[in-house]
């Protein structure tokens, strides 16, 4: 009996064995063309990216007063805080060794002219005598001249020295070179200034007008601001917003930051901002010629590389791009990309590389 089951389980193995080696052994692939894949068609557009950046707010204006002339201050006209106009007296400098020069350049100018004058008089006669034949000899006529020359040159001379000194002189007074308000005094009267002293006396700013500058990242350096204005907003003044008008960039990127300064205009009636306040600004930019801008999932990232999956006759092509402007969930891409292309979204890494692929319109 125990023999016959054996003889039974040869047999069923023995089948089994035969049945196995008559079939065909086939691999297991990965089959996307079983897969239906949405896809959209790419068209070029402008769009605005609204960014936040940290600004600060300066001076239209601003300037540091020194005194050109060594002397002692005599007398300080304005303090912190003084609105000041163009061209207003602020400070004057006691220096009399400059007077000293200036008068003794006066005496000088006037006997140089009166010599002028005695010379000039002496070669008019002699031009007159020499009309008539031997009453003046050629070399005195030739004397004469040189000599109305030389006191010429002398009396322009003096004149040139006494207009350098009476520009010194007329530095004595120092006034505002613009209309603004102080907000800084370093001297009283008596202490020594100018020369190597490099002590300013006074700080003048125009916040009649600010500047708020903001350092653009590079990403949007080559972008345009739309509309030409930004608003921006200030911690010491919450809930309100400001506007300000573009009014120049740098055109050059910091060595540092890598970043390029802007520069916007704000009126500045009652001196409602004060120069110096941080901001925060928020601008709406665009590129100036169209691009692409694809859903954020129709972009594939690896370790390697970005791309897209752009479909040419159902089969499948890798574009490596890269990426400009994030919006919420979309996203600005460059490379070779053209309108019209087709391109899966959203994209999946299940699709090789030339593999052919099953696709339908998204819409």
């Amino acid at each position: 009996m125990k023999i016959r089951k054996t003889h039974i389980a040869v047999l069923i193995s023995f089948l089994l064995t035969a049945s196995a080696c008559g079939k065909k052994e086939t691999p297991a692939t990965t089959d996307t063309s079983t897969r239906i894949y949405t896809t959209i068609a790419l068209q070029p557009s402008v769009e605005a990216k609204e960014i936040s950046l940290p600004a600060e707010l300066k001076p239209f204006e601003s300037v540091k007063i020194y005194s050109r002339v060594a002397g002692y201050v005599r007398k300080i006209y304005v303090d912190m805080g003084d609105r000041v106009s163009a061209g207003q007296l602020l400070a004057e400098i006691d220096a009399p060794e400059q007077q000293m020069r200036l008068s003794e350049l006066n005496e000088r100018m006037q006997t140089a002219y009166t010599q002028y004058l005695s010379s000039k008089d002496e070669y008019d006669r002699a031009i007159q005598l020499a009309k008539s034949p031997d009453f003046i000899s050629k070399a005195e006529i030739i004397r004469l001249t040189n000599k109305k020359l030389a006191d010429s040159l002398s009396w322009e001379a003096t004149q040139f020295s006494r207009r350098n000194v009476q520009e010194m002189v007329n530095y004595l007074k120092i006034r505002s070179p613009f209309a603004g308000v102080v907000t800084a005094r370093h001297v009283d009267a008596g202490e020594l200034v100018g020369a190597d002293n490099r002590q300013h006396l006074l700080e003048i700013e125009d916040n009649s007008r600010l500047r708020l500058e903001v350092a653009v990242p590079e990403t949007y350096s080559t972008a345009t601001l739309q509309g030409k204005q930004a608003t921006f907003t200030v911690p010491s003044m919450p809930g309100r917003d400001f506007k300000a008008t573009f009014a120049r960039r740098g055109n050059t990127l910091t060595e540092t930051t890598k970043s390029e300064v802007w520069q916007f205009d704000f009126p500045n009636p009652g001196n409602r901002l004060k120069s110096g306040m941080y901001a925060n600004i928020k601008m709406k930019l665009v590129r100036s010629d169209s691009t692409f801008v694809v859903p954020s999932n129709a972009i594939v990232s690896t370790l390697e590389k970005q791309y897209v999956i752009r479909i040419e006759a159902d089969t499948a092509r890798f574009i490596p791009i890269k990426t400009g402007f994030v919006f919420k969930d979309r996203t600005e891409v460059f490379g070779q990309l053209f309108p019209g292309d087709i391109i899966v979204q959203p994209a999946s890494e299940q699709v090789k590389e030339g593999g052919r692929v099953i696709t339908k319109p998204l819409h």
